[in-house]
């Protein structure tokens, strides 16, 4: 496979478009596609993209996932055809507009109520017979009856959270289904964070962390007069990002992913729409920078 040797003409691209791309799957899918109609086999362009994903160890990406894209690549007849984006790009007059408005972070502290502790975040946003799904790290999520986190007091240790309940404590992944195993109880194909053991869509998360905390501030409010929905919580991550969740339990799903579209057009990460997927914990502690995950606004239900 000369034409895809990781140390010849691909190596710098590769490396720079790994890191940066917040939707990996995407990533591993377009270049498997391009592998596939360069002619290279399955098995060639594994090692390539298990080779690249080594050698960013600080996003761990498993070997089924790379197997997945791969097996999905060679069974799409357009695989070899750029993807269209599912959601609308950023819209630089949008922004330009949103930026214009002078909001900034200190605009929704100023307007928000009390700010709750880590306990009344978990019990305002799931019922008692709910199962939540919290983690101190990304790849360490951890599904528990809500009842059970309120009288956990490391609750404030943890760092993310799922924003919809949950089914039960451990639930099937999209590999029980898609490999058709002779072993149904295989590892891989169980766990307490996945797309399968969401019970249904509560709320949405927003993060824009490519921006100022200033500007992230502007978008959400650009957000919000543009989808008509307020936020619930506002949580500065104790580094770089804003994660604004908004409640949309009452919307219906086609009218969810309009809103959602909304928002991806002033630039949010389009893989929150994933509804298994992590965000900031409001009040939780961010255990990488050691800072306090603050909540900068909040509007009890």
């Amino acid at each position: 496979m000369a034409i895809l040797n990781l140390e010849r003409d691909y190596a710098a691209w590769l490396q720079r478009e790994w890191l940066p791309n917040p939707q990996v799957h995407q990533f591993l899918w377009r270049v498997a596609g391009f592998c596939r109609a360069n002619g290279a086999s399955q098995e060639e362009t594994f090692a390539l993209l298990r080779q690249c994903a080594d050698r960013h160890p600080d996003r761990r990406v498993p070997d089924d996932e790379i197997w997945r894209q791969i097996r999905s690549a060679w069974t799409d007849r357009g695989a070899d055809q750029p993807r269209r984006p599912p959601w609308p790009p950023p819209d630089p007059n949008k922004r330009a507009r949103a930026l214009s408005r002078g909001v900034t972070v200190q605009s929704w502290s100023a307007v928000s109520q009390p700010p709750p502790t880590v306990h009344e975040v978990i019990q305002a946003c799931f019922r008692e017979t709910e199962y939540v799904c919290l983690g101190v790290s990304a790849s360490r999520p951890v599904c528990r009856m809500r009842e059970d986190w309120l009288r956990d007091p490391a609750l404030g240790d943890y760092s993310y959270l799922t924003p919809n309940p949950m089914r039960g404590a451990i639930g099937l992944t999209k590999a029980s289904w898609e490999a058709s195993p002779e072993d149904p109880w295989a590892e891989d194909h169980w766990g307490p964070r996945t797309d399968l053991n969401v019970a249904g869509r509560r709320f949405l998360n927003v993060e824009f962390d490519q921006d100022s905390l200033d500007d992230q501030a502007a978008f959400i409010a650009a957000i919000v007069q543009a989808g008509g929905i307020p936020p619930r919580a506002i949580t500065w991550s104790g580094s770089k990002s804003l994660h604004a969740l908004f409640y949309v339990g009452h919307l219906s799903p086609e009218s969810a992913r309009h809103w959602f579209g909304l928002a991806t057009a002033y630039g949010a990460d389009p893989q929150l729409w994933t509804p298994s997927q992590f965000c900031r914990l409001p009040g939780g502690f961010n255990q990488e920078t050691q800072q306090r995950q603050t909540i900068l606004y909040w509007k009890a239900p």
